[in-house]
């Protein structure tokens, strides 16, 4: 056969490793038939001898016609893929024709693009058959793949590090039923700075809820009905990928893309001296991020977090847009604070509006009462040094979270 791919294309899961070792069964399209037909006078048959991937002889009887009459014939050679010759004879006179036979095939084209549409490189998929045979790979340096199907063997594709919510199809087509396994990994306590998006990152999922409403999870749910409320001990299991098979378009460039959730970095400032801080320029620095903004009318300086392994960052606020010499430079930590409903979250929001209330520890302290009444007084509230549920408000709000 002069072309090895046009068997190659019938056997995807050996095409990664060719040649086939010995001994490696594959399947060959059968069933084909090639009409064939010619015409030949003053003789009473004719002689067909084919030879290819199936050879053969067949001898046509012709009718009896005068003299110099032409006489049509026809005959459906029984072919496969492949180079072939075909001899025509009759009387001592023949002709001989050489052909080739082309399987066709499906090709697909498969991109998969991060959530800044930048490729991801050696991402692993999965590509299912119609059949049901399965095809494990790795998308190259630009993040994509072509793979070939036999004629009517529609083609799937999955992504085996990704769970099934944090990716799609950007051309909107339609996906499979996801299959959810029940089954977790491993259990993970909560620490200090923990966040539900934060853990799920850790352990390759971009979606909280992946984890938060998975079914072995159930329990945590009811202990905690927020799931942006945990708690250091707190005991969550992490899951195994949930895993979907998309449907692929045929000779064409399917697109996907991994679709991501982010925690926000929200802090408000005020100045000590009353200066208006609005439209300041401000420079955070979280790891591997570095966010440049400006300070919002209320205060606010807000984005979404990248770098979900970063637990501090730095924050640099310059007198405008055109200075580099930062009038405040100051260290925060992310995702530290726990509820505002706790005594260490009062704490630690506290501290960080400069109402010093010490170690964020939760004990009701001298200096815990100290701050909370220095707070209360600034904000016109009822002056009793106790946390209650109008001073956790109004804290809230000034924090903003």
């Amino acid at each position: 056969m002069a072309d090895p791919n046009l068997v190659y294309n019938y056997n995807l899961g050996v095409t990664e490793q060719k040649p086939a070792p010995v001994g490696t069964p594959l399947r060959v399209p059968s069933g084909w038939e090639l009409e064939v037909e010619g015409s030949a006078c003053n003789t009473q048959s004719v002689l067909l001898q084919w030879q290819g991937p199936t050879s053969g002889e067949a001898e046509l009887e012709l009718e009896k016609r005068p003299i110099d009459s032409l006489d049509f014939w026809h005959y459906k050679l029984p072919i496969e893929p492949g180079d072939y010759q075909l001899t025509v004879s009759s009387s001592g006179v023949y002709d001989e024709t050489h052909f080739t036979v082309k399987a066709r095939v499906y090709t697909y084209h498969i991109s998969l693009l991060d959530e800044q549409q930048q490729p991801l490189k050696h991402a692993k998929y999965q590509a299912r058959l119609k059949s049901g045979h399965i095809i494990d790979g790795e998308l190259d340096e630009a993040g994509q793949v072509t793979l070939s199907s036999p004629l009517y063997e529609s083609l799937k594709v999955n992504f085996t590090e990704l769970d099934a919510q944090d990716w799609g199809n950007a051309q909107g087509l339609g996906n499979t039923l996801t299959k959810v396994n029940t089954a977790f990994t491993q259990q993970y306590t909560v620490a200090q700075g923990d966040t539900l998006l934060r853990i799920a990152k850790l352990h390759g999922f971009y979606h909280a809820e992946c984890i938060y409403q998975h079914p072995s999870n159930h329990a945590f749910r009811t202990l905690r009905p927020d799931p942006n409320l945990l708690y250091p001990g707190d005991t969550l299991n992490i899951p195994a990928k949930a895993v979907k098979f998309s449907n692929l378009r045929e000779n064409q460039n399917n697109i996907f893309a991994r679709q991501a959730e982010h925690d926000m970095f929200r802090l408000r400032v005020e100045a000590a001296n009353g200066d208006n801080m609005v439209g300041k320029k401000v420079v955070v620095t979280l790891g591997e991020q570095t966010f440049e903004g400006v300070v919002a009318s209320n205060g606010l300086i807000e984005f979404a977090i990248q770098d979900h392994t970063a637990l501090t960052g730095q924050v640099e606020i310059y007198p405008s847009l055109e200075s580099d010499t930062p009038i405040h430079t100051f260290t925060v930590q992310v995702a530290h604070l726990d509820p505002i409903t706790s005594l260490s979250g009062v704490q630690g929001r506290c501290n960080a509006l400069g109402f010093e209330c010490g170690k964020v520890d939760g004990l009701n302290g001298p200096k815990t009462r100290a701050g909370v009444r220095q707070f209360q007084q600034v904000h016109k509230l009822t002056v009793d040094a106790i946390a209650g549920p109008n001073t956790q408000a109004k804290l809230q709000q000034v924090y903003g979270s």
